[in-house]
């Protein structure tokens, strides 16, 4: 009885610990939004990748400092530009990550639209930490968005930037990602779900006077 009870509060200490998240990549179809989550999951990277037709979530675990992070990955549909069923998969978004590919002219072009599509189907309310991310820089010979392009667009948007390849730089992705998780760190532990952690943290600083 008492092991199994011992075994119980480790395991409810364990889950006060681990702080949820949600982020969102957002984008056009073939930009490569796919395959930034399967190598930022530990997948190998696919070249034969088709269309994604509905959203869909991935788990990542993420440790920073002392804190445990579930991060859970949503693939959206890039087809529709302004579908209203997008809608109910950026409610309650933590991170959103804009995804182009750079050597499509119209996938970066349409970033403002992305943008426009998200305000006008959450609250306006909504916090939210954004990054940029210009995809497929393995491509160089065919690349049209320089980083420079990519760069002015971000810090016009106040906004991270990042050029990485899901084929061949699968880290750049991965570290961009923490920093992103690093930034909504507040607005994470201000969520209803994650109170729990915040004041489970306190209590453990209180009790440390060294």
């Amino acid at each position: 009885m008492e092991e199994n009870k011992d075994k119980k509060e480790n395991n409810e200490k364990k889950e006060k610990k681990e702080v949820q998240a949600k982020a969102i990549l957002i984008g056009d179809s073939f930009v490569g939004k796919t395959s930034l989550i399967r190598v930022a999951t530990g997948e190998d990277f696919n070249d034969m990748m088709k269309r994604t037709l509905a959203a869909s979530c991935t788990e990542k675990k993420i440790k920073i400092g002392s804190l445990n992070y579930s991060v859970n990955l949503w693939d959206t549909a890039g087809q529709e530009l302004y579908s209203k069923l997008n809608g109910i998969f950026y409610k309650s978004s933590d991170i959103v990550i804009l995804v182009y590919d750079v050597t499509k002219q119209e996938s970066f072009n349409n970033l403002e639209k992305w943008i426009q599509n998200l305000e006008e189907n959450t609250n306006s309310e909504a916090k939210y930490v954004w990054g940029v991310v210009g995809n497929k820089k393995d491509l160089f010979e065919d690349q049209i968005i320089t980083e420079k392009m990519g760069m002015d667009f971000a810090k016009s948007k106040e906004m991270k930037f990042k050029m990485v390849s899901a084929k061949t730089d699968p880290l750049s992705f991965n570290k961009f990602l923490e920093e992103l998780v690093k930034d909504a760190k507040d607005n994470l532990l201000n969520k209803k779900e994650n109170i729990s952690l915040k004041n489970y943290n306190k209590k453990l600083k209180d009790k440390c006077k060294c």
